[in-house]
């Protein structure tokens, strides 16, 4: 009997520095994550529907933590249009 995989690993980018407070807020956000040594961080992303909430916690660690405030306003402003995205997908 095989079994199927129903994860994937993916690597948390954050400051070495951060790892610890990036793992305790991935943590509660509800995200398996594992780590060697001081300097990497990796996340067990569900596949499937489940894995869009995994997806967007890790992404969200990764720009709090992040030092390119170009970086963060895009995300920022790609939040503030999705809701105005939405609603004229659905109108369609």
């Amino acid at each position: 009997m095989s079994c199927t995989l129903s994860f994937e690993r993916r690597a948390v980018q954050v400051p070495s520095k951060a790892i610890a407070a990036a793992t305790q807020v991935l943590w509660g956000l509800g995200v398996s994550v594992s780590s060697r040594g001081d300097d990497h961080l990796s996340a067990l992303i569900r596949l499937g529907s489940p894995g869009i909430q995994d997806r967007i916690a890790v992404l969200q660690v990764e720009l709090c933590y992040s030092r390119n405030r170009q970086e963060q306003e895009q995300w920022l402003q790609m939040c503030w249009l999705l809701p105005a995205a939405v609603e004229q997908t659905a109108l369609a």
